[in-house]
């Protein structure tokens, strides 16, 4: 009986003793943090005395309020960027959503004619101005530069198409234009050699004229035979 029993209490006295073993282990633990609490708060107790903060009370409340300032600042700043996105982002709704005026689209209408640059890398439109005429509809100044090209026949052709382009756009958006004055510019080169940017062609069309032609027939040719008055300079002359 002894015998057989022997490993049942030598497994409860293993047990026991591991028992003994944490418990002491635990109870080291509790006395070491205990230990380094109570340091650290004597170490801030010591550095208080030997390190005290000399700044007088209204020295502590003025440091107190310029960090309140500070902080409120900052805030306001928050605030006021948001508020200036904000703003721009309705004006930019704005702006898209607003009518443009007819002064804006015809020039939108001749640029998408006609487009905003020459192949000489000069800008296609030069100049663009309106007047009101007496049935409120506008009487159009526009110049342009026309495109170079292989030959001057070409060019010449070229220049009339672009002529076209602009009537055409003109009565396909509808748009308010009672007479439009047209001056195109090319570079001539003069007997001494010098090259400078000339009108050669100005043409003056109606809006009775250019909105009775039927475009998609229409030879462009004859763009000069159609407008009400026409002065061509002798180089641009067939």
């Amino acid at each position: 009986m002894l015998c057989n029993n022997s490993p049942a209490l030598f497994n409860r006295a293993a047990i026991f003793t591991g028992f003994s073993v944490l418990k002491k282990l635990i109870k080291r633990i509790v006395i070491i943090v205990g230990s380094l609490f109570i340091g650290l708060i004597a170490l801030a107790i010591v550095l208080s005395i030997l390190f005290p903060d000399e700044r007088t009370p209204e020295e502590i409340e003025a440091t107190t309020t310029a960090k309140e300032l500070s902080d409120q600042r900052a805030e306001e700043t928050t605030v006021a960027k948001k508020n200036a996105a904000t703003t721009a982002k309705e004006t930019a709704v704005v702006l898209e959503n607003s009518t443009p005026t007819p002064e804006q689209r015809i020039l939108d209408s001749i640029e998408d004619a006609i487009g905003t640059k020459t192949n000489r890398d000069i800008p296609k439109i030069s100049d663009l101005s309106f007047f009101i005429a007496d049935n409120d509809l506008l009487d159009v100044n526009l110049r342009i530069a026309f495109d170079d090209n292989l030959s001057t026949s070409w060019v010449k052709s070229s220049a009339r198409i672009d002529i076209a382009d602009v009537l055409e756009q003109l009565k396909k958006d509808n748009l308010p234009v009672n007479n439009i004055h047209i001056e195109g510019t090319f570079a001539l080169v003069d007997v001494r050699g010098n090259t400078s940017e000339d009108v050669v062609v100005r043409a003056e069309y109606s809006r009775r004229e250019f909105m009775q032609v039927n475009w998609d027939n229409f030879l462009t040719d004859n763009i000069y035979i159609i407008a009400d008055s026409v002065a061509i300079h002798p180089a641009f002359r067939d």
